[in-house]
């Protein structure tokens, strides 16, 4: 019987986005590509929740415009070794807005939800 582990490398997808996280590239990083985006270390900001692994990166910061960054919620995947499993996640792109004055009025941020499809393996254990 192979040995099970926690997914690794993950390969993601909407209409809109392909994601690619690995919790350590070759030099030992995370890694996590959105898009044309590619984000390493400390590029990439993880926090543990109740929703799984949190993955924050920004996408693009404007002064005295907007700040997107975009999150991947990660949830624990067990795997055996060699093996893949489908999965479903959540990522969210969150557009913060800003002027010279401050927040603007109305809504500071806004949200859009992304139902991302794909597969978990084990890449190395």
């Amino acid at each position: 019987m192979k040995g099970v582990h926690a997914a690794t490398h993950f390969a993601l997808s909407s209409d809109e986005l392909d994601v690619l996280y690995d919790t350590a590239d070759l030099t030992g990083q995370p890694a996590l590509r959105v898009g044309d985006h590619l984000f390493r270390g400390a590029e990439i900001r993880a926090v543990e929740g109740e929703l799984g692994t949190q993955l924050t990166v920004t996408l693009e910061s404007i002064p005295d415009l907007r700040v997107r960054t975009f999150t991947l919620f990660v949830p624990l995947v067990q795997v055996e070794q060699g093996g893949t499993a489908e999965i479903n996640v959540l990522g969210v792109i969150t557009t913060t807005h800003s002027t010279l004055a401050g927040p603007p009025l109305g809504q500071e941020k806004t949200y859009e939800p992304l139902d991302l499809a794909g597969t978990a393996q084990v890449t190395h254990s």
